[in-house]
């Protein structure tokens, strides 16, 4: 039983129903008793789409990532939902499976949410350009780890660049030089740790660091094993190496064992984001923390914030710590 059969039933229309359910006035006493025993009939509770019928806000959120198995994303969002369950807000999670969030924000607008928040810079794309231009310009929105010069949208990211700067200083107090550099996917936050480490190295080592980063293919764990398979391969002589993904170190990891390669004796590894992947293995990985934590916390906040038309920065910018492991 839905308030579509409860507004059938009573004769009266769904709007009518959603008063007497959110106990609105203008209506007459004779039709809200018929509804009433309608809705007692069935002991109908209405559901948060049923209340939004009869006010402004759905109390509902859409959450938009590319791939919700990747534990970066959904670490972020478990938190953003956390939070924005104490405001009283439901989340609806949508996983696009590319970079293009077109689709989701179609359905996103049929359940008339309240807000959006956006979750990795692989949507700073002219594809979320374009899609947020069908939207209506009071939707609020909150990019996490990307940002988008329009007015509606907040934007929430880590320094990446710093992060991987001071992975780089830290190896070389170690006593490293031959510090080569793994990232994963094209994004803008993966270009931002890139040239971290090309800052950092071509400080004390200038014209290094160019010819020692190294994609991946694919992505994830098997991307950071077959990069380190390639660069063995290769001949390439190196003492650490910084992964852009804690995910991917762990490939890189496995990689370096089964060639009977010590860590950190033979070979330091470090990865990014300090994220509880880093910490299933014999070994704890060293690791930029980018405060997965606080990111969510901090757009939630922000969202919440635009939502009640408090006034806030239109960026926050977070500084990682490094977290030092035993692979270092």
């Amino acid at each position: 039983m839905n308030i579509y059969d409860i507004a059938k039933e009573a004769n009266v229309s769904i709007a009518t129903v959603s008063r007497v359910v959110n106990n609105k006035q203008n209506i007459s006493p004779k039709t809200r008793k018929r509804v009433e025993a309608v809705l007692q009939k069935y002991n109908y509770t209405p559901s948060s789409i049923a209340r939004g019928l009869a006010s402004s806000s759905m109390r509902m959120v859409g959450l938009v990532m590319q791939d919700i198995r990747n534990t970066h994303y959904t670490s972020t969002a478990y938190v953003i939902e956390q939070e924005l369950r104490k405001k009283g807000f439901c989340c609806i999670f949508c996983n696009t499976d590319d970079p293009d969030p077109t689709e989701a924000f179609k359905m996103l607008r049929d359940f008339r949410v309240d807000g959006i928040i956006i979750i990795g810079s692989v949507f700073m794309n002219e594809k979320t350009e374009q899609a947020l231009d069908t939207y209506h310009p009071s939707t609020k929105i909150v990019f996490v780890n990307g940002v988008l010069n329009r007015e509606n949208v907040s934007s929430i990211q880590c320094d990446d660049r710093y992060g991987i700067e001071i992975t780089v200083e830290h190896l070389i107090s170690r006593g490293h030089s031959r510090i080569l550099y793994v990232s994963d996917v094209d994004t803008d936050s993966a270009r931002r740790k890139q040239e971290g480490y090309c800052n950092a190295m071509n400080r004390h080592f200038p014209g290094y660091a160019q010819q020692h980063v190294f994609h991946t293919t694919p992505t994830g764990f098997d991307g950071g094993f077959n990069a380190v398979e390639q660069i063995l391969a290769s001949g390439e002589a190196f003492t650490a190496v910084i992964f852009s993904e804690d995910v991917v170190a762990l490939g890189g990891v496995r990689c370096l064992l089964e060639h009977n390669l010590r860590i950190p004796q033979d070979v330091a590894v470090a990865g990014f984001n300090n994220a509880w992947v880093g910490k299933l293995s014999q070994y704890v990985l060293t690791s930029a923390d980018s405060g997965l934590s606080l990111l969510g916390v901090e757009a939630a906040r922000a969202l919440c914030d635009r939502l009640e038309g408090i006034e806030r920065p239109d960026c926050i910018t977070l500084t990682p710590k490094l977290f030092i492991g035993t692979t270092t």
